[in-house]
């Protein structure tokens, strides 16, 4: 999906490393919320937090987005963040080497 909208559009690198790094942010910040035990008080604000925050980076990065063919390079930026969540997420999991 992301090569085809960039054959209409193209996105600049600093939308895309923002992106990136939003999904990065977003594994880091559900991770940390899996290792926060039931019991602890400040378990539901960070859950929350683990919601909003990534939200409203995306919201921030898709609105500072050039006006023309918004709409792809919206789409560009999602693609992107969930790219970053897949790098971080097999990264963070693999076995590591013997």
């Amino acid at each position: 999906m992301i090569y085809w909208l960039s054959s209409i559009q193209q996105l600049t690198p600093y939308y895309v490393l923002a992106s990136v790094m939003i999904g990065i942010v977003i594994h880091l910040i559900r991770h940390k919320l899996q290792q926060i035990h039931q019991g602890n008080p400040y378990r539901e604000g960070f859950k929350i937090l683990a919601t909003v925050l990534p939200i409203m980076a995306l919201i921030v990065t898709i609105f500072m987005l050039p006006e023309t063919a918004k709409w792809i390079l919206g789409l560009q930026v999602l693609g992107f963040t969930v790219l970053g969540v897949c790098l971080a997420s097999t990264a963070h999991y693999r076995e590591p080497r013997k």
